[in-house]
């Protein structure tokens, strides 16, 4: 199920902790009240808890899903995504992309190249860089990915009364702005428009 509303790829991943956020915080009913609007307004140190909850919930069930995905880690699900998302990257771009550890990240594609997945190839202006693509093979399996967290992200959707989809669009749509500016200040992770280009 793909939004116009967002990206491909990080809109489905954003949208699972979205659905999860939402959901949870339906179950718990966690909020206090804002004297100064007279709106009940979730204060920050829940809203930490309970984002950094999602998160986990977000991270375990991914793994769980993708894994069944001919046996994808889940670092490799991220990896495989990103590139198909974004099309070649350097390795560099990767790393900053993904936040994994240069080490680890190193390995991992070593793997997903032994496993013909990704291609690596010296880069065209740098011959110091090394660009990281799809194989066929790794455009198929990405593409699996993709279809396996959507129908989940669909199932979970559907967890949610219909007439609380909307909202949980709507804050979907306000927690990836609000993420898309934290990464362009914190990690020198493009804006969703520089991603689109």
């Amino acid at each position: 199920m793909q939004s116009a509303l967002f990206p491909r790829g990080l809109g489905e991943l954003l949208l699972l902790t979205t659905i999860l956020l939402a959901s949870i915080l339906a179950i718990s009913n966690v909020v206090t009240s804002n004297n100064l609007t007279g709106r009940d307004l979730m204060d920050t140190p829940t809203a930490g808890v309970l984002l950094r909850e999602v998160a986990r919930l977000h991270a375990h069930s991914q793994r769980e899903q993708v894994a069944c995905c001919n046996g994808t880690t889940s670092t490799q699900c991220l990896i495989l995504t990103e590139v198909g998302r974004n099309g070649p990257l350097t390795l560099a771009d990767l790393g900053r992309r993904t936040s994994l550890d240069k080490g680890w990240l190193s390995r991992a594609v070593e793997t997903l190249v032994q496993e013909g997945l990704l291609t690596k190839a010296l880069g065209d202006a740098d011959r110091r860089t090394i660009r990281i693509a799809l194989s066929p093979a790794g455009e198929t399996r990405s593409q699996q990915l993709n279809e396996t967290l959507n129908a989940h992200a669909e199932r979970v959707m559907a967890r949610i009364p219909p007439a609380e989809r909307e909202q949980v669009a709507h804050a979907l749509a306000l927690l990836h702005q609000a993420l898309q500016a934290e990464a362009a200040e914190t990690a020198g992770i493009p804006s969703g428009e520089e991603e689109q280009r």
